[in-house]
């Protein structure tokens, strides 16, 4: 499941992956966030995934990429700060990987919620 609401006062997309995530289900997210005329142009997103089971194929977390770079021209700027139990969680950096070289959409991945959100005001 995927929750997520916007925090005006931190000015910040809280974002929830919990149980089984299936590329579907972040596709979807990925679309009502993209189609969300609300939220500002350079949005900063922080995405808990401690309690978020993944098993991805690489194509799966390639496609993913792809959509969400041709979802994201919504947006001046993502930054996408991914908290997790394990910053080297073989899926996440994958997905950190293929994300490289956008020019509008930057992710890092944490295992310290404050550093992610420093990061995220500080980028």
């Amino acid at each position: 499941m995927i929750t997520y609401k916007f925090d005006n006062v931190k000015q910040l997309l809280e974002t929830v992956f919990s149980g089984m995530i299936e590329p579907a289900d972040i596709l979807n997210y990925m679309d009502d966030v993209n189609n969300n005329k609300d939220l500002p142009k350079n949005l900063n997103v922080i995405i808990d995934v401690r309690t978020a089971d993944f098993d991805f194929e690489p194509i799966a977390i390639q496609n993913i990429v792809r959509a969400n770079f041709r979802m994201n021209k919504a947006f001046h700027m993502i930054k996408n700060a991914i908290f997790a139990n394990n910053a080297d969680d073989p899926t996440l950096t994958m997905f950190y990987h293929y994300t490289l070289g956008s020019d509008n959409y930057r992710v890092n991945i944490f295992s310290d919620r404050a550093k992610a959100e420093k990061w995220l005001k500080n980028w």
